[in-house]
């Protein structure tokens, strides 16, 4: 019943937010995922009060279907590429990929 709760929510985020990214992998072919991408995300301390910090690194999130994101990898969002520095697990079966402009 969670899962299924997860799923509806994910992909209703997905449908308002969602959009095409192009994965470039070091290694095979390239192809699209959906994912929702921000170009800039906050930090909150252990406290979530007075020791936030605000980054501006860009992120995307994204559950796995039948193809793998591998840190390493560029991907190309709105035109720009980016490589995924470090896959964060969301705890429910997706990932948030930090960005690292490329260029």
């Amino acid at each position: 019943m969670q899962q299924h709760l997860v799923d509806i929510s994910w992909n209703s985020l997905l449908s308002v937010f969602g959009e095409t990214i192009e994965v470039l992998p070091r290694e095979g072919e390239g192809f699209p995922v959906e994912a929702i991408f921000r170009d800039e995300s906050m930090e909150v301390g252990p406290d979530f009060s007075r020791s936030r910090v605000n980054t501006t690194q860009p992120h995307f999130k994204y559950r796995p279907q039948d193809r793998k994101i591998k840190v390493g990898d560029q991907v190309r969002i709105r035109g720009e590429l980016y490589r995924t520095e470090e896959a964060i697990p969301d705890g429910f079966g997706g990932f948030v990929f930090e960005l690292q402009k490329e260029g």
